[in-house]
């Protein structure tokens, strides 16, 4: 069913919720006490993407290879000149900065996969210690291959 709902950020929406009606009705509580927008929420992702990231206009291919770890920003591709917006950290760190991101944005994602598995391992394998900056270069080129086997 479609119900016209007020958000707790003031602004109103149609949702359409399936269910008992009880289950329905806490759904609509929800929303009007702590729940955002459609439009709130995807201002607030792009947000939370952007922290401490500067926008860059890139072509697709240069994104896919060096920058894939980047989130984009939505909605930015141009198909007429291949090119898409990525957000790339202010002050790059190299290795550190894209496990740290990869991470970041895959958990945004709600991907548990095995690349995403692979960057939560070898970063804090990094934080702690155990493994070297060239032990991290060997680590990420074999993350970078099974993400390229499971696409």
């Amino acid at each position: 069913m479609k119900y016209e709902v007020k958000f707790s950020c003031g602004h109103t929406a149609t949702v359409e919720l399936f269910g008992p009606t009880n289950e329905r009705e806490k759904k609509i509580a929800w929303y009007k006490e702590s729940g955002e927008c459609p439009e709130c929420y995807a201002k607030n992702v792009e947000a939370r993407k952007a922290d401490g990231c500067e926008s860059r206009i890139m072509h697709y291919g240069d994104y896919k290879t060096n920058w894939f770890w980047c989130a984009t920003a939505r909605d930015s591709y141009n198909a007429k000149d291949k090119t898409i917006a990525v957000y790339v950290p202010k002050a790059y760190n190299g290795l550190e900065d894209m496990i740290s991101v990869m991470a970041r944005n895959d958990r945004e994602k709600g991907k548990r996969d095995a690349y995403t598995a692979n960057a939560y391992a070898i970063k804090d394998a990094l934080e702690s210690g155990k493994i070297n900056q060239e032990q991290v270069k060997t680590l990420v080129a074999i993350a970078k291959k099974i993400f390229e086997f499971y696409k």
